[in-house]
């Protein structure tokens, strides 16, 4: 952790880095306590800031709490996709 920036990560090509979503304790009741996160590609000026927009991709959603989620990113110079 780097102190006001959270965690800074430099990976490589070819690096995979899992993403594990956070989970309610099972039989928990106490909705307060639930986390969600999300995800998203943007411009170094807008990391910087913290700022998101609506044109930003969103690139996951923790939104199931009471489920196991996990994603995994692979780093790599050309998409798969076309």
């Amino acid at each position: 952790f780097v102190p006001g920036r959270g965690v800074v990560l430099y990976p490589q090509i070819g690096d995979k880095m899992d993403i594990v979503c956070p989970r309610i304790k099972p039989g928990s009741s106490e909705q307060t306590n639930i986390e969600y996160f999300r995800v998203y590609l943007v411009p170094k000026e807008q990391l910087e800031t913290c700022r998101v927009t609506k044109t930003d991709m969103l690139l996951l959603n923790c939104d199931k709490p009471d489920q196991d989620v996990k994603f995994t990113f692979k780093f790599q110079e050309f998409s798969p996709n076309l």
